[in-house]
């Protein structure tokens, strides 16, 4: 099955740190705050980070993290299915 998400040149970008976000519970998101978290958690999903370590560092529920990954047309890998790493690149850090 291919699993592949992005190009070897994306897995080299920088990837801006994963932080919990400053709302209310239950609180919705906005559209800035939706399309801010949505580039993020992409980026450090791509990176081998799983739907439930995202919602660990962000304080967002898993539903909701599935929720903007799907709408951002993330194709998200099976139960347990981890993407291969390539030689260079480097494991994320600081989650």
């Amino acid at each position: 099955m291919e699993t592949s998400h992005s190009s070897p040149a994306a897995a080299t970008k920088p990837v801006p740190p994963l932080t919990r976000l400053d709302r209310a519970k239950g609180q919705p998101l906005t559209l800035e705050q939706r399309e801010a978290v949505g580039a993020t958690l992409e980026a450090h999903y791509e990176r081998n980070v799983s739907l439930r370590g995202l919602s660990r560092a962000t304080g967002l529920s898993y539903g909701v993290v599935h929720r903007i990954l799907k709408e951002r047309g993330v194709k998200l890998r099976g139960r347990g299915e981890r993407k291969r790493r390539t030689p260079n690149a480097s494991p994320v850090t600081g989650s």
